[in-house]
């Protein structure tokens, strides 16, 4: 009997750390993804997603909200450039300003942040 109780505490604990393990790695992807707040932005075409800076500015995470032909994804600062562009798997991003650029593909958008009483536009500088 104390057998089975030693080896349902043994599992009980390897459960645990194994919970916990994939708690905190979760929340630290979620730090480095979420770091500014998150922005929505609307552009021609009706097409609109919405942007989370990381807090470090290397990475943005963007979500269509309408009318885009991509998934999430979070696109890389390109580095190799002292202006705001980053590059994803489908879409490219360059900021300046309050204003975006977002290309897919061959298509270039021109987009501008939705306003919300009360909160700035984020803005990339000049």
């Amino acid at each position: 009997m104390k057998k089975v109780l030693y080896i349902v505490i043994v599992l009980v604990l390897i459960a645990g750390g194994v919970w916990w393990y994939l708690s905190s790695r979760n929340t630290q992807e979620q730090m480095t993804v979420q770091g500014l707040g998150t922005y929505q932005y609307q552009c021609s075409g009706g097409i609109g997603f919405s942007m989370t800076p990381a807090s470090d500015m290397s990475s943005i995470y963007i979500v269509p909200a309408t009318g885009a032909a991509y998934a999430p994804q979070t696109l890389q600062k390109d580095e190799s450039t002292t202006s705001a562009q980053y590059t994803g798997t489908s879409v490219s991003f360059s900021g300046k300003g309050e204003t975006v650029t977002l290309t897919e593909g061959t298509s270039v958008t021109t987009c501008s942040p939705v306003t919300i009483p009360g909160e700035a536009p984020f803005n990339f500088g000049d």
